[in-house]
């Protein structure tokens, strides 16, 4: 795809989906596209936290007030765009999202986005220690860490809102259970 930073930025026309972000989000209304745009870019902008943090944020917002039906894509050229992202034979990234949208299903799109928002601040707090190495995955309700840190392995698994909670201090609590468990 052809990219300048004003008309095509490379954020909203990487190779990763098979059209730019504005021929759905501008099918929407604001919040709705909005919450497309920030999903759609997390990857590329260096704050991946808080792009999927701002969707969060356009999603509830829409939620709170108007009616939660009214993200659905305007036009059938929306809907197609949409069901292309949401068919699991395609592999786009953040695949869940886009089938929960899809679905019409809100409170599994703000389930995927706590815990893809959980996942990374796991990754980011873990990733400064040298020391422990870990995994994180998660299925619908609850994040899963694996922790390996001397020699010695630790399974974590969290309700999504509690490790969205808990991530501050994770690598920290992850440590001090495996100091403990020595």
């Amino acid at each position: 795809m052809n990219t300048d930073p004003v008309n095509h930025p490379s954020h909203y026309t990487n190779d990763r989906f098979p059209f730019e972000c504005i021929e759905l989000a501008s099918r929407m209304d604001f919040c709705t596209g909005n919450t497309v745009k920030y999903v759609w870019r997390h990857l590329d902008k260096n704050n991946p936290i808080e792009d999927l943090s701002k969707a969060r944020f356009y999603l509830n917002y829409e939620i709170q007030n108007r009616n939660p039906r009214s993200y659905w894509p305007t036009t059938y050229e929306a809907l197609q765009k949409l069901q292309v992202l949401a068919d699991p034979a395609n592999h786009y990234d953040y695949q869940p999202f886009w089938q929960a949208m899809n679905n019409n299903d809100t409170d599994g799109m703000l389930t995927h986005l706590n815990q893809e928002i959980a996942r990374l601040d796991a990754e980011r707090m873990i990733a400064t220690r040298e020391d422990v190495k870990f995994t994180v995955g998660h299925q619908p309700g609850e994040v899963k860490i694996t922790i390996y840190q001397q020699g010695k392995r630790m399974d974590i698994a969290l309700p999504t809102e509690t490790a969205r909670e808990l991530s501050s201090s994770l690598a920290f609590h992850a440590s001090l259970a495996m100091t403990e468990a020595a």
